[in-house]
């Protein structure tokens, strides 16, 4: 079903950080008036992020769709609210309003002064753009690119303590997540070469009918996707980076780190594994018992 009471709720929660970020630094030297700006924005967020998924929720799981530009896929963007996308931009906008209004109290004594406390938001808010962009984007070069929005707001966020620990945690970090991010590039790269299609629904239809007769290709592909999913979801044997990351951000941008920015990077591997591939290919290549091995190896190591 296309959202039609508010059409552009899907792109306002996504883009109303971003842009706060972008003229945040306008205003770096009052303080006051940045922690405002940062905590509205977190009510409207979550305020939208609510209503839609009340939306959503009310369709019985039929999806919001919005396409950008009024051009539809497969040659717009397109934005696509369903069950999973929904409930997760919800936990993004709903944990990210406490801790912003935690962050208001001791951040600057953190981080060494305000000028970088004003930093920090500003990644603050690129991250939980580009979380919600995640939980709603339905194409796959979009998915990469706040992949990377994501990757190198958490760097500037881990690094945020003017300390050599916090740069050198950050650093690894960054080397970690490039690897990451050159092997997802590959694999949307292998999904387009094969399929012709960057939004999702129009891949997922190719690769149904490809897999039979290029399963190697077609698994290439996944496993590109599973490891550099992976390795920024800090999946067990690819964790090294996050004890450092964790120990040395500020508290906040811990909790961000932890409680949202892993998660998000798994939801999109869900989306890849079920939204273009399909549970027909995830029963196939035995995915499903290989997630089930390595939740097993992370436990009891």
């Amino acid at each position: 079903m296309t959202a039609t009471i508010i059409p552009d709720l899907p792109v306002f929660v996504v883009i109303a950080p971003l842009f706060v970020a972008f003229v945040l630094p306008t205003f770096a030297r009052r303080m006051r008036l940045v922690e405002a700006l940062v905590i509205l924005v977190g009510i409207l967020g979550f305020l939208g992020a609510l209503y839609l998924a009340s939306l959503v929720f009310a369709q019985k799981g039929s999806p919001l769709i919005y396409s950008l530009g009024g051009w539809q896929a497969p040659w717009g963007i397109e934005l696509k609210a369903g069950n999973l996308g929904a409930l997760f931009l919800l936990v993004v906008t709903g944990v990210s309003l406490p801790v912003s209004l935690f962050a208001k109290g001791n951040l600057a004594q953190e981080v060494g002064g305000k000028e970088r406390s004003a930093r920090f938001y500003v990644l603050y808010l690129l991250l939980g753009g580009a979380l919600a962009g995640m939980a709603v984007t339905n194409d796959l070069f979009n998915v990469f690119v706040l992949v990377e929005v994501v990757t190198l707001s958490c760097c500037g966020l881990v690094s945020a303590r003017n300390h050599p620990r916090a740069a050198e945690a950050a650093f690894k970090y960054l080397i970690m997540a490039t690897l990451g991010s050159t092997l997802v590039m590959g694999g949307v790269g292998f999904i387009y070469m094969i399929t012709g299609h960057l939004n999702m629904e129009f891949a997922a239809r190719e690769l149904a009918s490809i897999w039979q007769h290029s399963p190697h290709v077609v698994w290439m592909a996944l496993s590109f996707i599973l490891v550099g999913f992976g390795v920024k979801a800090a999946v067990f044997p690819l964790h090294v980076w996050l004890p450092d990351a964790h120990s040395t951000a500020p508290s906040p941008a811990s909790a961000i780190l932890s409680g949202l920015a892993v998660k998000g990077y798994l939801i999109c591997l869900l989306k890849f594994l079920y939204n273009v591939f399909g549970s027909a290919l995830m029963q196939e290549f035995a995915v499903d018992r290989i997630l089930v091995l390595a939740g097993a190896v992370a436990i009891i190591a």
